[in-house]
């Protein structure tokens, strides 16, 4: 016995992808989170172990540290000349999500660890090592005093 589809192939791979669950997207890992960015405030190196996390950045020759969990990393930034709560410190949250193949994080931080946060941290990820500054401001294991 033989079978014959008069059904376009169009229209079967539409049952097929109106089947599939909706909402897939690709989720990010700590290990993706490792390495160069570039957006707002300069440059960024990013560097894990583990669920921990730190970085360093150019704009005031920025340092941060935190966890990363569920697509999210939380932590404290803190930047020259003091680096102390309520004028070169404070909590930072980032968002990461992939648009397309390009991993993008969504910043938000503030002053020491009360009042509203800002929004204008927003950085995408690139290729390479990124600038070797950052890195070594990472290698000598300088941390923010409020992260010790």
């Amino acid at each position: 016995m033989s079978i014959r589809c008069s059904c376009p192939l169009g229209v079967l791979l539409v049952l097929v992808l109106a089947t599939l669950p909706t909402g897939c997207r690709r989720v990010v890992a700590v290990e993706d989170i490792a390495g160069y960015w570039s957006g707002d405030w300069g440059d960024m190196i990013l560097q894990r172990d583990g669920d921990d996390v730190v970085g360093a950045y150019s704009h005031d020759e920025g340092i941060l540290a935190g966890t990363f969990a569920n697509e999210a990393f939380t932590g404290w930034w803190c930047e020259v000349p003091s680096r102390q709560a309520n004028d070169d410190a404070g909590d930072v949250e980032f968002t990461f999500a992939y648009n397309g193949d390009v991993l993008e994080l969504d910043g938000r931080w503030r002053y020491g660890a009360e009042g509203d946060l800002r929004e204008d941290w927003d950085v995408t990820r690139q290729g390479g090592a990124g600038p070797a500054e950052l890195q070594a401001r990472i290698d000598s294991g300088e941390t923010c005093p409020a992260a010790q």
